[in-house]
């Protein structure tokens, strides 16, 4: 994964997978991958809006041999559309989160507090 913040409060984020060639009993199933890049702006503190491309290079792709049938040679290929685009806003609710520690005694202060009242 790679995330990148960009200027103005955008931000760029590239991940991927890799599968290689599978040897599952008779069947071989080839490499497949994708690529997906999502791209955000912060609107404000509380509200974000995302754009998601999921296989932007359309190569997840299912195929492969069927070994050992007797006079026969069979290869498959299965092309469904792996591709999807999502746009998203999110909006959090309530306080912000930072600064809302109160104390920073652990569990030994505490007790000690207390033994010494």
């Amino acid at each position: 994964m790679f995330q990148l913040k960009l200027p103005k409060d955008w931000s760029l984020q590239v991940d991927g997978s890799y599968q290689s060639k599978i040897v599952n009993a008779q069947f071989i199933a080839g490499g497949r991958g994708r690529v997906n890049l999502a791209v955000s702006k912060k609107l404000s503190p509380a509200t974000t809006i995302k754009f998601v491309a999921n296989d932007i290079f359309y190569t997840f792709i299912s195929n492969g041999v069927i070994n050992n049938l007797a006079n026969t040679t069979a290869n498959y290929r299965n092309k469904g559309d792996s591709r999807t685009a999502v746009l998203s806003l999110s909006y959090r609710f309530g306080k912000a989160m930072s600064d809302q520690r109160k104390h920073n005694a652990d569990g030994a202060a505490a007790e000690q507090g207390r033994v010494k009242n």
